[in-house]
């Protein structure tokens, strides 16, 4: 009797073994998919905030679009020199100061025209602002936009002390 009993209770215990077994399984494997899911959601969250902060307006150069620095400054034997390099100073969530270099296609130094420290109301990713050319004594004035990583600026020459940095493009960071 003694050995029928044992029998039994080898052959109960063993299903309850592998049934533990299976839904610790299945515990488990419920834990680590809604683990998976936290963890994709926290990466697709981070890939968010990544790109809202990669197509945020930030402190640096940005140079004309289609060119590079080298470029724009003349160096290097290129032959379609010439451009813009616009320097952010400071960006607040009113304003936003910055200087800019227009490089004469030309390649002199004496063409090239800038305006520094312009500072101007930031409005909704938009900036109307005056400026006097540090070179030539001109004044202008222009608007400065931003929209997905790209800055298109616009600069208009005033009739009483024309300016020659004029400009109608679009502006890349570095």
């Amino acid at each position: 009797a003694i050995d029928t009993v044992k029998s039994s209770a080898a052959t109960w215990t063993e299903p309850a073994q592998s049934t533990t077994a299976a839904a610790t399984a299945s515990v488990d494997a419920a834990a680590s998919s809604a683990t998976d899911f936290m963890e994709n959601a926290n990466a697709a969250e981070t890939a968010a905030a990544s790109e809202a902060e990669a197509s945020a307006l930030s402190i640096g150069d940005y140079i004309t679009a289609g060119k590079t620095r080298s470029q724009i400054q003349g160096y290097g034997g290129y032959t379609d020199i010439g451009g813009t390099i616009l320097t952010i100073e400071s960006i607040t969530d009113q304003t936003i100061t910055f200087s800019i270099v227009q490089y004469s296609d030309s390649g002199y130094a004496a063409d090239t025209v800038s305006a520094k420290q312009i500072t101007a109301q930031w409005v909704k990713n938009t900036a109307a602002f005056e400026f006097c050319d540090d070179t030539l004594d001109g004044k202008g004035y222009g608007t400065l936009s931003y929209e997905n990583g790209t800055i298109h600026i616009e600069t208009r020459s005033n009739t009483n002390h024309p300016t020659k940095l004029v400009l109608n493009e679009d502006l890349v960071g570095t």
